[in-house]
Parts: C-alpha cells; sequence; structure tokens
C-alpha cells in the first residue's frame, strides 16, 4: 500500500458484485491524473469517495492484474507525549486497575483513588519521587488508615 495524493480524472461504474457474507458491492474503475488506474468497491452505487476533478489523498495498492485505489483516513498524529492528551483515557484505566487491585480487600475509597494515582503515574512513566511511595502486599494487608486526605484539586484527574 502507498498513501498518495491527486486529483481524479475519471470514475467509471464496472459491475457489480457479492461478498461471501452476501453484501452487494459496486466496483469502480478510479484513474487519477498521476496515472494511477485502479478498482474501488463501494457499499453504494453511486459512490462519494472518489469525485471527478477533486484532489484526494488514496491509498493505492498496486498488483500486475487487479490494482486497487481506496480512500486514505488519516488517523490522528499526536505531537510530544502522547499521554498528555487531554483526552486520555488514563484516569479512567488507573481507577478501574485499582478497584480490580482492590477487590476483595477492605480498602477505603481514599486508598483506592491513592492506588490509582500511583497507577497513572506509573502509565505516564512519571519518575517516582512525584508517585506516591508504592507499598508491599503486606503493608497494602495491614494498612487499614488512608495516609493522604481527598482534597478537590484541579491538576487530579481523579
Amino acid at each position: 500500500m502507498i498513501i498518495k495524493t491527486s486529483k481524479v480524472v475519471s470514475v467509471q461504474f464496472l459491475k457489480t458484485w457479492e461478498s461471501r457474507k452476501g453484501d452487494t458491492f459496486y466496483a469502480h474503475q478510479i484513474q487519477m491524473e498521476n496515472g494511477d488506474c485502479g478498482e474501488y468497491s463501494s457499499k453504494t452505487e453511486q459512490q462519494t469517495k472518489f469525485v471527478e476533478g477533486e484532489q484526494t489523498e488514496y491509498e493505492y495498492h498496486p498488483h500486475d492484474s487487479f490494482p486497487k485505489i481506496k480512500p486514505h483516513y488519516a488517523r490522528p498524529q499526536f505531537t510530544g507525549n502522547a499521554m498528555q492528551n487531554e483526552n486520555t483515557m488514563i484516569p479512567s484505566v488507573a481507577i478501574k486497575a485499582s478497584a480490580v487491585f482492590n477487590a476483595g480487600r477492605s480498602a477505603t475509597a481514599q486508598q483506592v483513588v491513592k492506588d490509582a494515582r500511583v497507577f497513572a503515574a506509573f502509565i505516564n512513566e512519571q519518575p517516582a519521587e512525584t508517585a506516591p511511595p508504592a507499598k508491599t502486599i503486606a503493608q497494602l494487608k495491614k494498612d487499614d488508615s488512608p495516609e493522604i486526605v481527598i482534597t478537590d484539586s484541579e491538576d487530579s484527574p481523579f
């Protein structure tokens, strides 16, 4: 597969075909200004992914007999540390991991949140000194009182 950009020169309907699942597809011959030519199969007869005269980014799958052309869907690109993305799932993953970790123990909600912060620090690859100190299993089993006070902090994801 090669990702390319070119203008669509022509779109011609070729045939209808059926997949093994029974879905109907509509094959179109797509010709690009740069000379690429290939088949594109759409679920609709009047496909809208390749429009004559429009510049488009596409995937070219070369083949001696049956070259394919498909629309290219760009994946989001992260700059810098992807873990700093506002839409990250790290808090959810950390609290879930902490809840599973604390299941069956008589852990308080504060301890679950504290452990979630440890998991989040690990996922974010924070230096050990910024994360709360880790405890051994023996310490966790005998520790009944939370060591921290939970406050509403703007910088806390929990």
